[in-house]
């Protein structure tokens, strides 16, 4: 049987990764709450330290991810090897090519029941510490998430409002720049010298208040750059957080079917055995507990495995393929999470 990955050093990383992904999503959630304000002086920002925290948060997210969907899937594995194992108990030929001479029986050393239930014992103290990692990490991440998102969304409207002041300021500006263009035509069709006079006087305060209308869109505009440029880093990131919520789901939704097959095995080895001893890991006998509480465990095991892995791949294959999902496969990905 092929061992488990290493999953003391691995979870180990994986947890340090974690770690120090969940500080730059505190970091990054605390810069985008101040920026959301409204009296926040944005002229102080330093975008690129700004732009630098939030890539170096999600490449951190991203190895995270690829870490524990490495410990799953060399998990997983480990657990097909355990269960053709347990196979060759009762026929030899499990697992090899079918029909002809190519399927005869060769003699292996099989391993004793008792060995393949310690091996699936070790293999769900892996799947628990997994299971743990991830239930601690999802309420989290989904925090973070709408928090970012609820910040994101009050810059969203700031840079809205300063938008309609530009625009309005434009429109005086346009109607003011109407009335020079009159106040000149009236003075270059000519007129008695008072008229005269009065028209330049008046076209000289329209210019003059077109000036103070351009100096004022000029003070709108640093504020609206700023608005926008925080608006092109946190989108991204906000949109990458959603995903990764959606990531979590799909691990979890893999590891507890991968869990209850895990169990389920190891209960039929157990009954292999004239005197099974009681479960030595104390998360473990959690899990197996659990699987006990559930009525539905172990039901249509192998089909709801096959769509847990899906949605899995499907996951992971996210970042290549941009565009969202159906809402449906969004759906299942919840269902199959227990969201």
């Amino acid at each position: 049987m092929a061992k488990p990955p290493s999953l003391e050093s691995d979870a180990v990383k994986a947890r340090e990764t974690l770690d120090n992904a969940l500080q730059g999503l505190a970091a990054s959630d605390a810069a985008l709450a101040g920026h959301s304000r409204g009296a926040a002086r944005r002229g102080a920002i330093n975008f690129p330290a700004e732009e630098a925290l939030v890539e170096e948060t999600l490449r951190l997210l991203e190895r995270w991810k690829s870490q524990v969907a490495t410990l799953l899937t060399g998990l997983d594995a480990a657990t097909g090897d355990t269960t053709l194992a347990f196979a060759r108990l009762f026929d030899e030929t499990a697992g090899q090519p079918s029909g002809g001479y190519l399927k005869r029986k060769v003699h292996l050393t099989h391993p004793h029941p008792a060995a393949i239930a310690a091996e699936l014992e070790n293999q769900l103290a892996a799947g628990a510490v997994l299971d743990g990692m991830l239930n601690a990490f999802r309420p989290e991440l989904r925090k973070r998430h709408r928090e970012c998102e609820d910040h994101l969304l009050r810059i969203i409207e700031q840079r809205q409002r300063v938008d309609f002041d530009i625009e309005d300021v434009q429109r005086q500006s346009d109607v003011v720049t109407l009335q020079i263009t009159d106040r000149r035509a009236g003075i270059a069709s000519g007129g008695n010298r008072a008229t005269l006079i009065a028209l330049e006087e008046e076209r000289k305060a329209l210019v003059a208040d077109r000036d103070v209308l351009h100096a004022k869109e000029l003070e709108f505009k640093p504020e609206r750059e700023s608005l926008q440029r925080l608006i092109s880093i946190y989108e991204d990131f906000v949109d990458t957080l959603n995903t990764h919520i959606g990531v979590v789901n799909a691990m979890m939704g893999k590891l507890a079917l991968d869990n209850e097959q895990r169990i389920a095995l190891l209960k039929a080895a157990q009954v292999q055995l004239s005197n099974p001893t009681a479960l030595s890991i104390a998360s473990v006998a959690s899990l197996v507990a659990a699987f006990d509480a559930n009525v539905l465990a172990g039901h249509d095991l192998l089909e709801r495995k096959r769509t847990a892995d899906a949605a899995f791949a499907r996951r992971l294959e996210a970042r290549a393929q941009p565009d969202d999902p159906p809402e449906e496969a969004v759906a299942a990905d919840e269902a199959i999470a227990g969201a």
